[in-house]
């Protein structure tokens, strides 16, 4: 502290008698405990002071930082009396708090500024003294372990949120966590330990549910992510929406009909070897996702329209997708894709260089049939010779023209015997669905091309959004089939180097909820792992000590009237 002389006031239960008490009366820095014969009378001042009355001493100083006063009584140091904290309340309204005490001050400031009250310091980002700041309230400097040496005694700050197996409880004080208005308070804070399992049900901790992110192409965050993982999934279906993407792009190679025909051989060794191989096909672990079938749909003009402006609304048979970033699913593909049917059409190919792929799909005309799976497609053309066949004028002498009707393409057939047309309205492939292991059928020797389609590489499309640096979900798909799990397991797996599996996902750090002795786990603190815990109270030791110098000065001054005596420095 500074040494000055400053003007002391007194007030009592009457100003004429305060004002007579404080004659002449200067008190220093340097105060002796033997000053009791300095104020003659002040016992009977205090003894008629009262918590409505209490003894009020005044100290007037040219600057609050200058305060010292209050360091000779306990519970008026100016470090806590003229302490500030400033915040905003739920309106918007600027707020300024006092306390009463250090341990109100310490149970309603956050973590950031509780030691700087405490220390009456300001402190670095690194936790260390800014010596070269000022907290606007008078330093103190006169301290020593000895009571008479010093008016405080002072021994190192420290907190913590958990005791340790080795702390001793009596060393340290609880302080309870509160809001500004005195309800309790949950923090969230690191500090290092482990959550572990109460399998009684009596922890003081509940394990939220995680979550799992995507991992978005050239996002360095998603890829340093340890805990990774796949989807586990069964199948795919696929996805038709004018603006929205599925996660999976996927290549499918076609499965020869006498492969399945053979497992409904009259010969056992046959039959059970077949089996065999289309039972494998469904082994969702090994990433094989069964077989899939084409999805027809009558082609109508609005349909062809979004095609040929490149506005896509299905995949179709052969989607285009750039998978340069895109993360295959697993390494090796054991199936090479094709893009289509590899038959004569029954009109005609415009553009073979694009025929059959997703900016020039291939057309079929269907027709019922009596067996499995009761429709026969024949190729007609791609979309850009059906779409010219129905704007352009068929010749008197053909059998055959493609129309536009009612905003539909139509196959025509002319019927010589009784001089009439036949039409039926052409279709398209929207994309390909799965097919149970149950419903896989026998096929017509006479179909004509491969029915059944298997998976040849599946890709995860993943592109992060604009907001994706605040929102680890934020991101945009881009491919077509979105995943379908299997029933009764878990929908994500993790991912090993070893495994031949690439991660398409990584999960969010747990989190636990404080709910006191009703929660599955416990955190024990202690070791180097750090983690996020919520805390309502914390655990406090050292700091200031005052030595109650003007107590000492009068014997009146008791514990009991201790809280009679206020300071009010200005």
């Amino acid at each position: 502290m500074k040494h000055k002389v400053k003007n002391r006031m007194i007030k009592g239960v009457s100003l004429a008698l305060a004002a007579t008490a404080v004659t002449g009366l200067l008190l220093q820095t340097t105060m002796s405990v033997q000053a009791a014969t300095a104020m003659p009378g002040i016992e009977t001042i205090i003894k008629d002071n009262s918590e409505d009355q209490p003894f009020r001493i005044l100290e007037l100083v040219e600057n609050s930082a200058d305060a010292e006063m209050g360091y000779y009584v306990s519970g008026q140091e100016p470090s806590v009396k003229l302490y500030t904290y400033q915040y905003e309340d739920e309106e918007g309204h600027v707020q300024n708090v006092h306390f009463q005490n250090l341990e109100e001050g310490l149970s309603k400031l956050p973590e950031s500024e509780r030691k700087e009250f405490a220390m009456n310091v300001r402190l670095k980002e690194d936790g260390t003294i800014d010596e070269s700041g000022s907290t606007g309230i008078q330093r103190i400097n006169r301290t020593a372990e000895a009571s008479d040496s010093a008016p405080l005694s002072y021994t190192t700050y420290k907190e913590k949120y958990f005791l340790e197996s080795s702390d001793q409880a009596d060393d340290w004080k609880k302080i309870e966590l509160t809001d500004m208005q005195g309800k309790s308070r949950t923090d969230t804070v690191k500090t290092k330990g482990v959550y572990k399992e109460n399998k009684d049900g009596t922890g003081d901790y509940t394990k939220e549910e995680q979550q799992y992110y995507p991992i978005r192409e050239d996002t360095d965050n998603d890829s340093r992510q340890t805990e990774k993982y796949r989807e586990n999934i069964q199948n795919f279906s696929y996805i038709e929406a004018d603006n929205d993407r599925a996660p999976y792009y996927l290549t499918f190679a076609s499965v020869d009909n006498e492969t399945i025909n053979q497992a409904f051989s009259e010969d056992p060794e046959t039959a059970s070897s077949a089996e065999q191989e289309i039972q494998s096909a469904y082994d969702y672990a090994d990433g094989q996702y069964g077989y899939y079938e084409n999805v027809y749909a009558d082609l109508n003009s609005e349909m062809a329209e979004h095609i040929i402006k490149g506005q896509y609304t299905f995949p179709g048979e052969n989607p285009t997708v750039d998978t340069n970033k895109a993360i295959a699913l697993k390494a090796d593909s054991t199936q090479a894709s094709e893009e289509g049917a590899a038959v004569k059409p029954l009109g005609g190919i415009v553009d073979s260089g694009t025929a059959g792929k997703q900016e020039n799909p291939y057309i079929y005309l269907g027709r019922n049939i009596d067996t499995y799976p009761y429709y026969q497609y024949a190729l007609v053309g791609d979309l850009q010779y059906v779409v010219q066949a129905a704007t352009s004028e068929a010749s008197e002498e053909s059998q055959v023209k493609i129309t536009r009707e009612d905003d539909q393409y139509w196959y025509c057939e002319y019927n010589a015997e009784n001089g009439s047309w036949s039409k039926t309205v052409l279709s398209i492939v929207t994309g390909r669905q799965a097919v149970s292991r149950d419903d896989v059928q026998k096929l017509p020797d006479n179909l004509g091309y491969n029915y059944y389609y298997r998976v040849s590489q599946a890709w995860f499309c993943c592109r992060a959004s604009e907001d994706a640096a605040d929102d680890p979900g934020a991101c945009s798909y881009y491919g077509w089939y979105y995943p379908n799990y299997p029933s009764g397991e878990e929908n994500y797996l993790p991912v090993t180097v070893a495994d031949g599996w690439a991660a398409t996902h990584y999960i969010s750090a747990a989190e636990y909820t404080l709910t006191p002795g009703t929660g599955s786990y416990d955190f024990v603190p202690g070791g180097d792992t750090e983690a996020s815990v919520q805390v309502n109270q914390v655990y406090y030791q050292g700091g200031y000590a005052n030595n109650d110098w003007l107590k000492r000065m009068f014997s009146i001054w008791t514990p009991r009237r201790m809280p009679l005596l206020l300071i009010n420095s200005i």
